[in-house]
């Protein structure tokens, strides 16, 4: 019984030295930082005159899209998107009620090449990844792009040395561009960080977002009337590299 009793205290020290050893290593391993994503799953528009428009998105297990849906009435758009082994989208097939489209893309140092059915367009590509020209290889009409603060503020079109176009934007810097984001079917490289501030009629756009300042609904002026949309997100955490 001795024997026994003086063994139960070796027995919860070691127990004890075993549980503190474990906790130790425990508390040393590193945790890898994570984050919440947004990913846009739909997106409706109505306007009064012109109906109600829905955008479906759907997304692969690395949170990618490979589908978007639009619809409008009793037609509706169908684009599948691929990617290369740099996670870049690779082709985009665009199925619609008028034939189907394919765009291809390349990339190059500091250059990406645009391909759609054939016509092929050229964006530069400043150090950010955004585009400051583009250009239709076949022509000597390119427009090009002027950047602040991740939001581009001006394209302007030349013909040859000839301005024929201008354009301005202005942003809603507190509202974060659920295309800038993640990739929604337009290339990252002429995507802003932010949303527009005033719509074409020069009235201001109104939005109203979640906690991660994304929008929920949209109220644009136009000539048509306002164009009301709303967005519904999914969210994910994500473990960083």
């Amino acid at each position: 019984m001795k024997i026994k009793h003086l063994l139960l205290p070796v027995i919860a020290l070691a127990f004890v030295t075993l549980t503190s050893c474990s906790k130790d290593e425990e508390d040393t391993t590193p945790q890898k930082e994570t984050k919440t994503i947004y990913l846009l799953k739909n997106m409706t528009t109505v306007n009064e005159a012109w109906g109600t428009f829905t955008s479906e998105y759907k997304y692969d297990a690395d949170n990618r899209l490979t589908m978007a849906i639009s619809t409008w009435g009793t037609t509706a758009d169908t684009s599948i998107y691929t990617y290369n082994t740099s996670g870049q989208v690779s082709t985009i097939t665009n199925y619609t009620m008028n034939g189907t489209t394919e765009t291809e893309y390349q990339y190059l140092d500091q250059t990406i090449l645009m391909t759609v059915n054939g016509a092929t367009l050229q964006y530069t590509l400043n150090t950010d990844g955004k585009t400051t020209r583009s250009q239709d290889i076949n022509t000597s009409v390119y427009t090009t792009y002027t950047w602040e603060n991740g939001n581009c503020t001006a394209k302007r079109t030349y013909d040859g040395s000839t301005l024929v176009n201008e354009e301005l934007i202005a942003y809603n810097t507190n509202v974060l561009n659920p295309e800038n984001d993640r990739f929604l079917g337009v290339h990252p490289c002429v995507v802003s960080a932010n949303v527009p501030s005033v719509a074409a009629n020069g009235e201001a756009i109104i939005y109203t977002t979640n906690t991660a300042g994304f929008p929920v609904t949209m109220v644009m002026p136009s000539i048509f009337g306002n164009w009301t949309s709303n967005y519904t997100y999914e969210t994910k955490t994500i473990t960083l590299d």
